[in-house]
């Protein structure tokens, strides 16, 4: 079985990007709600001799505005999205806070 790893350089260049996404987000007054891996696809671009790497930060639809109770944690349990990402915030007071998305 292969081992593959990201260099440093390169695990510093893509938490610049999330963080820089995140920061976009929260400015516009809004909460993910839903970070994960899988909400965050990468996209190669070829620079000269080398492949450069681009993130985004997808799958907005559990996007809530900053202090609101979100409507969709109001279903048959306190929250959706993917627990095992989830800071335990909202599922005590609900409200949607940028720290949630860190």
């Amino acid at each position: 079985m292969e081992t593959r790893s990201l260099s440093d350089s390169m695990i510093r260049d893509f938490t610049c990007m999330i963080l820089q996404g995140l920061a976009s987000v929260h400015n516009h007054g809004y909460v993910h709600c839903d970070l994960k891996p899988e909400n965050i696809p990468v996209f190669p671009r070829p620079c000269g001799s080398n492949i450069l790497y681009e993130l985004k930060i997808s799958d907005f639809g559990m996007s809530t505005k900053v202090g609101e109770e979100s409507e969709l944690w109001e279903f048959d349990s306190p929250f959706l999205g993917t627990p095992l990402y989830m800071s335990p915030e909202p599922v005590q007071n609900g409200i949607a806070k940028t720290a949630l998305d860190l």
